[in-house]
């Protein structure tokens, strides 16, 4: 079970975060490739990877799979 405390430090490292790159962030979790989360939010596939970048630079993650991990302790998931 997850504490308050971890939940608050997630929300602290997204809250900068832009809401497109939110969204991005939340299709992460689907697995999905760069191209295919350019087709489901109408981008182009660089603005999706410049997207992933900030995210990865703005949370401090080192990969995608720790940054869906900390979307996740966020609870951004929960709100699909």
């Amino acid at each position: 079970m997850r504490s308050g405390r971890d939940t608050e430090a997630a929300l602290r490292r997204i809250d900068e975060l832009a809401p497109a790159e939110r969204d991005v962030l939340r299709l992460l979790d689907t697995g999905l490739s760069n191209g295919e989360i350019a087709d489901r939010l109408y981008l182009s596939a660089g603005t999706v990877k410049a997207h992933i970048s900030c995210i990865l630079t703005r949370t401090g993650c080192a990969n995608r799979v720790q940054a869906v991990v900390l979307a996740h302790d966020a609870g951004l998931l929960d709100e699909r």
